[in-house]
């Protein structure tokens, strides 16, 4: 493969080389078997987007997600107002529930359709805001017990990345991706003391 074992980006883990790329990977990176390719601070693969989210698409990813609850908040007030202020005549033993039902059974099923892909794109955007905030990435979190990095000197989770929230997301606001410097984090010896 070529690969020079005295360079700096070598750290002597056998498992930052690619045999598929061909490859010496950065710490924080993962081959994509649907891509066939290795993607800097892997996020996942969005079946959504038909792509990986790494680190030169996580903002994009997140305006794509942004942008998601807008349109779907847009579709819910149209329809909600669409059904609201139609006019009603209604039998005495008929009910508002009902008339809407019968009478606009697609807006009904749209509304319905709406909230639910609002309530999954509220989830994803959370859930990606989170892990800016955490500086850390899906598949990172998802399996921590895998990575040694992300395990202190006392073998529980550690974040080696994490800076803080404040500054893990103006790091990310700003330049669109989160830094992979370590933070200075005390020993164990120093923590105990």
């Amino acid at each position: 493969m070529g690969i020079d074992l005295s360079s700096s980006t070598f750290t002597g883990s056998w498992s930052q080389l690619c045999p598929t790329c061909k490859i010496v990977r950065p710490v924080r990176s993962k081959h994509c078997p649907i891509c066939k390719q290795c993607v800097e601070q892997f996020d996942h693969h969005c079946p959504w987007i038909s792509n990986c989210v790494g680190k030169r698409n996580k903002w994009d990813f997140l305006v794509f997600l942004c942008m998601g609850i807008a349109t779907t908040l847009l579709g819910a007030a149209v329809g909600f107002h669409r059904l609201w202020t139609e006019p009603i005549i209604l039998s005495s033993s008929e009910s508002w529930t009902h008339f809407m039902v019968t009478k606009h059974p697609g807006a009904v099923l749209f509304m319905f359709m709406d909230i639910f892909l609002l309530t999954g794109a509220l989830i994803l955007t959370v859930a990606q805001a989170v892990m800016i905030a955490r500086n850390l990435t899906t598949n990172e979190a998802a399996n921590q017990s895998r990575y040694t990095y992300l395990r202190g000197p006392d073998g529980r989770f550690r974040n080696p990345y994490n800076q803080g929230w404040q500054k893990n997301c103006a790091y990310f606001l700003v330049n669109g991706y989160n830094n992979d410097e370590e933070a200075a984090w005390p020993t164990l010896q120093q923590t105990v003391e």
